[in-house]
């Protein structure tokens, strides 16, 4: 079978954990089908030479470098966005493709469900994230009325008519469909929830014979990973054989490496391979995921589990599913007293925000879901 995967962003493009699960998809699918992908990069970037990646030109990547107002037009522009769709359709036309596969189409074109269902081509669409009820995809804590503004409800009703055309539609967490559904998203579309496909990389231990506790955040340094929420409680634990790695990369990153360079037992990485990446959580001692925005199903929390790590997470969004469910602690978000209370109980009792790895879903078993879909 020929299978088209399309995501707004690829490596070497690649910011969050949805290319990451788009990878793993592509991996496994390649074992048994003839796979390509679409998707995009900067304008002045030239095309690889690549059989199976097809690239289209989108100011996506580099959105957040341009003033608001550019953003608010582009955001409008990008919902309608022929020209990407033609090109788009071009592709399809010639591969001629069995099944389409859509993640994150923010930044490629928002007309694409309507052009798969004209060239009557099999379509499954993933959400990640909260893009199609909110332009920013992201719905802060304290701010969760912002897709409920005026503004807002316009931007979905364009979005809901335009995904109404997607036949199949999963969601990794519950929280994440029913904030579509509670807005009557996909009503005569099949909803499913499954959980994110897990790499098969062997997570083994690399954790330091030393008394020296680790703690490590993994994400994008920004304010609404809760990143400067985290430091401020690391230096409140006040245990001196603690440590704070910080990985990731963001605009606040320079911040972050200037207020810390003080303190010796807080460690700034900035961006790091996958495999250094998951090196540095296999020798960790806890996981922090202080996050201010809603998450939909982190996946550094997998990983985590898979590694036998502990992890604390903020309690909103898919974070509240995933901790329930298969072990962790969680702290009220925001709430520093209540984070440092968390830190200081990972120390003294690792055990208690424990995950179970092994009972989080593998790469095989999604796979089987994933084709059962379409069957």
């Amino acid at each position: 079978m020929r299978v088209c995967v399309i995501n707004n962003l690829y490596k070497p493009y690649n910011k969050g954990g949805a290319e990451q699960i788009v990878d793993i998809i592509l991996d496994e699918l390649s074992c048994k089908h003839d796979v390509f992908l679409i998707s995009t990069k900067p304008f002045w970037k030239k095309n690889k030479k690549d059989k199976k990646i097809y690239y289209i030109h989108s100011s996506y990547y580099n959105l957040e470098k341009f003033p608001k107002i550019f953003r608010l037009f582009w955001h409008f522009y990008d919902t309608l966005d022929v020209f990407s769709c033609i090109k788009i359709y071009f592709i399809l036309h010639k591969t001629k493709p069995d099944l389409v596969l859509t993640h994150n189409l923010k930044g490629i074109s928002y007309l694409l469900p309507a052009l798969i269902k004209i060239l009557k081509i099999r379509h499954i669409h993933t959400l990640h994230d909260i893009q199609l009820l909110h332009p920013s995809g992201l719905i802060y804590f304290l701010h969760e009325n912002i897709t409920n503004s005026f503004w807002a409800k316009a931007y979905q009703c364009f979005t809901r008519f335009l995904f109404s055309f997607t036949p199949i539609v999963i969601s990794p967490s519950s929280w994440l469909l029913i904030e579509h559904q509670k807005r009557n998203f996909f009503k005569n579309t099949k909803s499913v929830v499954m959980l994110n496909p897990m790499s098969k990389r062997i997570y083994e231990s690399h954790r330091k014979e030393d008394d020296v506790f680790r703690f490590v955040f993994i994400g994008q340094i920004e304010n609404h990973k809760g990143i400067f929420l985290l430091i401020n409680a690391f230096k409140n634990i006040k245990n001196k054989k603690s440590q704070l790695i910080i990985i990731g990369e963001g605009t606040k990153l320079k911040i972050v490496e200037e207020m810390t360079k003080i303190y010796k037992d807080i460690v700034v990485m900035g961006k790091k391979s996958n495999e250094e990446t998951v090196k540095f959580l296999t020798s960790a001692d806890c996981l922090v995921l202080p996050s201010l925005c809603y998450e939909n199903s982190p996946t550094v929390i997998y990983e985590a589990f898979a590694a036998g790590v502990p992890v604390i997470a903020s309690n909103i969004g898919g974070n509240l599913g995933l901790i329930s469910n298969y072990g962790g602690t969680l702290f009220q978000a925001g709430d520093a007293v209540d984070l440092v209370e968390k830190m200081r109980l990972a120390i003294k009792n690792p055990q208690k925000v424990l995950g179970r790895g092994r009972f989080i879903q593998d790469t095989n078993q999604y796979m089987d879901k994933l084709m059962n879909l379409i069957n």
